[in-house]
């Protein structure tokens, strides 16, 4: 199968959670939508986005004369509501938009380029501020954090040459291309890029650094190599499918709860209604006349003894001296 086939997969398993999350019981009542039950709880944008329009109450039902028990979850705590391993907030369908926006750019990009030597460099800069990315070179690393407002490498070549790396930058084609150059001819590893604004993958990815192994007259040994950011990889989306399989466990754990929680109390409710029948059974079964005769003896001695307290409530001390 290939990555079209592939990304069209998870196109379609978008559509299908729409309309999971969309889902009506059999009163019309759509049961992701909190109090909102009339309205769709999720539409999705010109641009593909999903939103959440309905809110975050929760239905209870009284079971018990001091019981509530929870019969709803809202949506955008099962649908919504996922932040991965590195504090991004995302979302089921985003995190399938990524997925399948990965796929189909990751025959153009790579997250990390190698050349054994020398290379050179440049950068298609859409995003300007802040670009971080690691440079390996033999048994030395050094990581960057640099401010680049658009495709000058001035500041790269500068960085790099004070990283003590071994490798020697020299700037090239206006400043927009960077050679590099590994005095011991050891491997230079290129990677690890994280590009300012950019935090899911991109339908199109507009900020990347083009990467060329060439040999010592500058000959091209290999094909050119586009280094996308660490969140336009198949990598991440890797990383985000975990979030995402332990935030729909943890869903799946909680409606479980619910409904054990649900089976105890309905237990407890039997129990109560085979005393109850227990009781009816009794006083069905009982001689009209015999319990007639014993209430008629209980509302008499009920009433000698209030007559008794009546009585006894008019004398004073005198009486009781006397």
């Amino acid at each position: 199968m290939d990555r079209e086939a592939i990304a069209i997969e998870f196109d379609e398993m978008k559509a299908e959670l729409m309309t999971l999350a969309n889902t009506q019981d059999s009163t019309g009542t759509f049961i992701y939508a909190g109090f909102k039950t009339k309205t769709s709880p999720f539409k999705m944008n010109a641009d593909g986005a999903v939103e959440y329009k309905g809110d975050r109450g929760v239905l209870n039902l009284q079971v018990t004369e001091s019981r509530l028990i929870e019969t709803s979850i809202d949506g955008s705590t099962v649908f919504q509501d996922i932040v991965t391993s590195e504090g991004v907030s995302t979302d089921l369908f985003a995190a399938l938009d990524n997925i399948s926006r990965s796929i189909r750019t990751a025959a153009g990009g790579v997250e990390e380029a190698k050349a054994e030597g020398i290379a050179k460099m440049s950068l298609t800069n859409a995003n300007p501020g802040t670009y971080s990315f690691t440079i390996n070179s033999g048994d030395k690393s050094a990581d960057f954090s640099l401010n680049i407002t658009g495709d000058d490498l001035s500041d790269v070549a500068t960085a790099i040459n004070g990283a003590n790396l071994d490798i020697t930058a020299t700037l090239e084609d206006s400043n927009k291309t960077l050679k590099l150059v590994n005095s011991l001819g050891q491997d230079i590893d290129f990677g690890n890029l994280q590009i300012p604004d950019i935090d899911k993958a991109q339908v199109t990815p507009t900020s990347f650094f083009s990467f060329q192994a060439v040999d010592a007259a500058g000959n091209s040994l290999s094909n050119e190599q586009t280094i996308y950011d660490k969140d336009q990889t198949i990598a991440s989306r890797l990383d985000e499918i975990v979030t995402i399989q332990s935030h729909v466990s943890n869903q799946r754990a909680k409606v479980g709860a619910r409904m054990n929680s649900a089976q105890r109390l309905r237990d407890i409710l039997e129990e109560r209604q085979i005393l109850i029948n227990q009781d009816v059974s009794d006083l069905q079964d009982a001689d009209l006349a015999t319990l007639v005769t014993s209430l008629q003896s209980q509302l008499t001695s009920q009433e000698a003894s209030q007559k008794a307290f009546i009585n006894i409530s008019k004398l004073n001390l005198f009486d009781f001296i006397g």
